[in-house]
């Protein structure tokens, strides 16, 4: 019965190491995809008309306009930009306050 486990164990353990070597390309894609989804939402600047959303403050769709629908797009694109904005925002806070850190304490 110990022999089983320890094969048990041993194939669970390369099993382990297999899957941990693979995750480190998937989690270094992500981190990637991650940064660059920050950096494209720091950059980018999506400013919707407001008045011109459709009926009903953009609940209902103006059939007489396309100039809404791209509307409605632009303000959806800075729907999906914000979490990334924010994230930039405390990046760069962070930064700065790390740096009147270091001066005041060197």
């Amino acid at each position: 019965m110990r022999k089983t486990t320890t094969i048990r164990y041993e194939k669970t353990k390369s099993e382990l190491s297999r899957l941990i070597h693979v995750g480190v390309g998937t989690v270094t894609v992500r981190l990637c995809f991650f940064a660059l989804y920050v950096i494209v939402s720091h950059l980018l600047t999506a400013t919707p008309e407001r008045t011109n959303m459709g009926w009903l403050g953009g609940l209902v769709d103006n059939p007489f306009r396309i100039s809404d629908d791209f509307n409605r797009l632009i303000f959806l694109l800075q729907i999906l930009l914000l979490p990334g904005k924010l994230i930039a925002l405390a990046l760069i806070i962070g930064c700065i306050s790390i740096s009147y850190i270091r001066k005041a304490l060197f």
